[in-house]
């Protein structure tokens, strides 16, 4: 019995020191965001201790790295009932409640565990400090606060001089930040992440001069630790920027490997080549591939759709994004999910699901106003008014309507043959824009299909103002000005006020001389008087 117990308690501290390196490890993975690698580490840290703490809340961060904030809940709260005295997996849940816009909850959380620990456990103040500093809702003061006094407890442990440098410089204070850095690097010379933090704020503050400056220190930080992902990624971009694409291929080739041949970490590699390098061709093949490997993988038709689009390949743009939306539930689709639905049945001349697309748009953002102009304008076009007005009705109580929305209600009414109801849009054109002759053009030829004969000169006040207008510029508005003096030309005939009439068809030539109908009148009216 004895010997059995001697045996477990060497085994016990053997297995000490090999959990501290696994989690480690794990840290290395989330860095260099291969998510399956360290969860498949995390579960044999958990199968091999069912109350090793740090295992469930790291098996937890990586789903929140992931932006799986469901799944990471779960792992943090398993790791609380696992273990109840280790209060990690709580500073979890509280960065959840940050997350959800719920400070309190989760102040009141993190204070708790201070106050547990007695302000002595430099990695809860850490992880706290990191908290405030990840969370979608991030406090750059709060975080300053405890990673501060994380590091004050513990001056060897880098990563600690690192975070702390990151909160500074989201507090624009890039003194601090780089004096962090600096430390950091000191505590660990072989540590990429310090050089990689130097470059970043260096180049931002431009005390590093042009591309090369910071490629030279990128590279600085893979002869360093050649496994370190989030140098190439940088130097990847750098690489495209300056147009050197056989070093892009080639650092992304490695990249991959690093991240993981897993879905999820094709899947961001993918997304990297859409965003980031802007290699449609490589992302719609990557993309393909893994819809190959795994066809359910649904939102690949997403990157899938969108590097189709900017390649130009429309129809199979419209194709993927079709088994996108066939395929994932309402609440996983993002807003440019439907722009590039939109845009590519758009350049399909799919207008009925363009049409379709705008809407969800604007059911998201209700700022994106300018998607019923087109759909408005579209109908318009298509000679389908009723729409067409119901459209700009629809629009205008969402903002503020415009001179223009008026304009093309009155036409689609002037086209349906209420003369009636495109007065009264066109009178609202002119009073939102009291200075544009074709309003006052569009009243009149509203009021002369009312007053068919022009007896009653219905259109007669709106031609007037029109052309005090337009004669600032007769050559601009030459057709209207041709068309109101005909108009009055008649008119003063019906009224036998032949002078009038003479005078509004001489003003007819002037602009047209070939104008038949001007002509003709004045021939008649001259031969009238002699």
């Amino acid at each position: 019995m004895k010997k059995l117990l001697s045996v477990c308690i060497a085994f016990l501290a053997a297995a000490t020191p090999m959990f501290g390196q696994n989690i480690a490890e794990i840290k290395v993975f989330l860095e260099n965001e291969n998510y399956l690698a360290a969860r498949k580490m995390a579960n044999q840290l958990i199968a091999a201790d069912a109350t090793n703490a740090s295992a469930y809340f790291y098996m937890g961060e990586s789903y929140y790295e992931d932006e799986k904030a469901d799944s990471a809940k779960i792992w943090y709260e398993k790791g609380s009932t696992a273990n109840p005295k280790n209060l990690i997996n709580q500073i979890g849940l509280g960065k959840l409640l940050l997350d959800n816009n719920k400070p309190a909850e989760a102040k009141k959380i993190f204070d708790q565990a201070v106050k547990a620990t007695k302000s002595k456990n430099a990695e809860i103040l850490y992880q706290i400090g990191v908290s405030y500093l990840r969370s979608s809702n991030r406090n750059a003061d709060e975080a300053v606060k405890y990673l501060t006094l994380a590091r004050d407890l513990n001056t060897k442990n880098p990563d600690y001089f690192l975070t702390l440098g990151d909160a500074y410089l989201y507090k624009g204070d890039g003194g601090n930040a780089m004096t962090n850095f600096e430390s950091a690097i000191e505590k660990d010379a072989k540590n990429p992440r310090g050089y990689m933090r130097k470059a970043k704020l260096a180049k931002g503050a431009k005390i590093i001069e042009g591309a090369e400056g910071a490629i030279a220190t990128y590279e600085k930080c893979i002869s360093i630790d050649p496994n370190y992902a989030p140098a190439y990624k940088d130097l990847i971009e750098l690489y495209y920027a300056e147009k050197k694409y056989s070093k892009v291929t080639e650092l992304l080739a490695k990249y991959t490997q690093l991240v993981g041949n897993d879905i999820d970490a094709r899947m961001r590699y993918v997304r990297f080549l859409v965003f980031q390098a802007k290699d449609y061709e490589t992302a719609i093949t990557e993309a393909q591939k893994v819809l190959q490997d795994d066809p359910k993988q649904y939102s690949m038709y997403r990157w899938l759709a969108w590097a189709q689009y900017e390649k130009g390949d429309y129809p199979a743009s419209l194709a993927s994004s079709k088994k996108l939306f066939e395929n994932i539930g309402d609440n996983k689709v993002y807003a440019s999910d439907y722009e590039y639905y939109a845009n590519a049945a758009l350049k399909n001349k799919d207008m009925t699901t363009a049409i379709a697309q705008w809407r969800n748009i604007m059911k998201l953002d209700s700022t994106k106003t300018d998607y019923y102009d087109q759909i408005a304008k579209y109908y318009f076009e298509e000679k389908d008014y009723p729409n067409a007005i119901k459209s700009y009705e629809e629009k205008m109580t969402k903002v503020k309507p415009s001179s223009s929305d008026y304009y093309y209600i009155g036409r689609s009414y002037y086209n349906l043959k209420d003369y009636k109801k495109a007065d009264d849009a066109f009178l609202k054109v002119t009073e939102l824009n009291a200075t544009w002759p074709s309003g006052y053009a569009w009243r009149a030829r509203s009021n002369d299909q009312l007053d068919p004969d022009s007896k009653l000169g219905l259109a007669l006040p709106h031609y007037q103002k029109m052309i005090s207008i337009a004669q600032s510029d007769p050559a601009k508005y030459s057709r209207d000005l041709v068309e109101a003096y005909l108009y009055m030309g008649y008119h003063y005939y019906q009224k036998n006020d032949l002078s009038a009439a003479k005078a509004n068809y001489t003003e007819v030539i002037k602009l047209d001389p070939s104008n038949k109908t001007a002509n003709d009148a004045l021939s008649a009216l001259n031969g009238s008087q002699e």
